[in-house]
């Protein structure tokens, strides 16, 4: 069953994860949010064959202490399952192994489990996707970078912000779409038409870079300032 855009109303995910309380953590966040999703749980030491893979539709794995787990990523995507790697640290050598073994998107684990039920749910749906603070340390694709002056003469690079183009309005109309207001109940609650919203929602989207509602929500969720989304 899917929901508007594409994506899934409820996707079914495989929580992938050693450590008991990470299992309680992220299970808790992954069935919160806006977009609540049906979660199995299996211990990340298990061989990859023994873990209960019918029907899901997207696998998040927990990189705790350890080797990056590229091995049972690669077995994922040779299943057409895809796999979203979460991680408290990434360096440039991690992301890159990611990538390389097929991971659908790695992202860095909030105090909160803030957006891993959307996350989750943009992944299911085919999207790739990226923590916004990691777009510094490395990932996949071109990575839009500005020249600006360091120490020595030297050349060095900083990501231009998105999020700063964004007026008021429209972080106050992708709040209320991070929790989980149709198009229609966000016009509701700020007394506007349902055109309005759906004009806002274009601008955004245009000003992001990105396809989807979802990923402009994540991307706003995952700023690196640690703002929720709808404050400037």
């Amino acid at each position: 069953m899917e929901a508007s855009g594409g994506l899934l109303a409820r996707p079914v995910v495989l929580l992938a994860v050693h450590d008991p309380e990470s299992r309680d953590f992220l299970g808790a966040a992954l069935r919160g949010g806006g977009r609540p999703c049906v979660v199995r749980a299996v211990d990340a030491r298990r061989p990859l064959p023994q873990w209960p893979l019918d029907r899901v539709d997207v696998a998040v794995l927990a990189v705790e202490r350890g080797p990056l787990p590229a091995a049972d990523v690669r077995g994922l995507a040779a299943r057409g399952i895809p796999a979203l790697l979460v991680a408290a640290h990434w360096t440039r050598h991690a992301l890159d192994a990611a990538f390389a073994a097929g991971a659908a998107g790695c992202l860095v684990r909030t105090g909160k489990g803030d957006g891993l039920a959307a996350a989750a749910g943009a992944v299911a749906a085919g999207h790739r996707l990226l923590s916004p603070e990691l777009l510094d340390v490395g990932g996949p694709g071109p990575r839009p970078r500005t020249a600006a002056p360091a120490e020595g003469g030297r050349a060095a690079f900083r990501r231009p912000d998105p999020l700063r183009t964004l007026t008021e309005r429209e972080r106050e109309v992708f709040a209320l779409l991070a929790a989980g207001l149709s198009t229609a109940e966000a016009a509701s609650s700020l007394q506007v038409a349902p055109s309005t919203v759906k004009s806002h929602i274009s601008h955004v989207l245009t000003k992001l870079g990105v396809r989807s509602r979802l990923e402009a929500v994540l991307l706003m969720q995952h700023a690196p300032d640690g703002r929720p989304c709808g404050q400037g």
